[in-house]
């Protein structure tokens, strides 16, 4: 660079990434892609998720579209579908129970996408949300199926672990890689604003299913870093130093090109 150049390099303009996010929109682009099956169903409607169930027993999440971290969700059966009218900004998503654990709880594990120069990378590091309550496919309790915050706390029985340390790390990062290929379609936009200048960090909260397969519950397009010592030192150091040097054009040790 000429002396006295500096880059300026900044994230990709929300118009392009809110809608990855919102909990309405995102499943109407994976319908429009043909990708319905890589998420759970999502319903506007009480009515539809009862028509969709068909009379089977399910859980389901009752979501607002633009919340995060469990904050105004709740969890009912199709039983009790009739007994609820979703407010405005609020979803219903199909439950995911089937699901693999760890030490017999439910976990989800966020693993990283980033957007850069037309590219999409998917990093080597991840780490897994170990809920606080022995796992029942069939409970609304929201410690059981939903809560995963406190994790700060020593004491908490919630735990967080660096997906390097989890027994299913292998199928989760091979799983990721190709659900991170299947989205390339509906980031299309994202990636096309994307430049030498302008990038994105996707979150991608996914589950594991005892079939092997990988759901994808969310993508959140400004993830939270606030996490413990642990974390931070094993995932996301690491994680962001490997950004930066893909963004400085040196090297791009710890991101996979999909």
């Amino acid at each position: 660079a000429a002396a006295g150049y500096a880059r300026h390099i900044q994230l990709i303009a929300r118009r392009w990434t809110n809608p990855l996010s919102n909990k309405r929109t995102f499943p109407d682009m994976l319908h429009e892609h043909n990708l319905q099956s890589i998420s759970p169903r999502s319903f506007d409607s009480a009515g539809d998720a009862s028509a969709y169930a068909n009379g089977a027993e399910m859980l389901w999440f009752v979501k607002n579209i633009f919340g995060t971290a469990g904050v105004d969700m709740h969890c009912v059966t199709t039983d009790e579908l009739s007994l609820i009218e979703l407010e405005d900004d609020y979803i219903l998503q199909e439950g995911i129970t089937d699901l693999a654990l760890i030490d017999g709880k439910k976990f989800v594990t966020r693993v990283y996408l980033l957007c850069y120069n037309k590219s999409l990378f998917l990093s080597d590091k991840a780490f897994c949300v170990i809920h606080g309550e022995p796992y029942e496919s069939d409970s609304t309790n929201y410690d059981v199926q939903i809560n995963h915050a406190g994790y700060v706390d020593k004491n908490s029985s919630i735990r967080l672990i660096a997906l390097d340390d989890c027994d299913y790390a292998d199928m989760i990062m091979q799983r990721s890689a190709d659900l991170g290929r299947e989205l390339k379609h509906v980031l299309a936009d994202v990636l096309s604003a994307s430049s030498d200048a302008h990038y994105a960090i996707l979150g991608l909260d996914v589950l594991l299913e005892n079939t092997g397969a990988l759901s994808l519950i969310e993508i959140n397009t400004f993830p939270n870093f606030t996490h413990t010592d642990h974390i931070n030192e094993q995932v996301n150091i690491p994680f962001f130093s490997s950004v930066l040097d893909c963004l400085t054009g040196t090297v791009t040790d710890g991101l996979k090109i999909l």
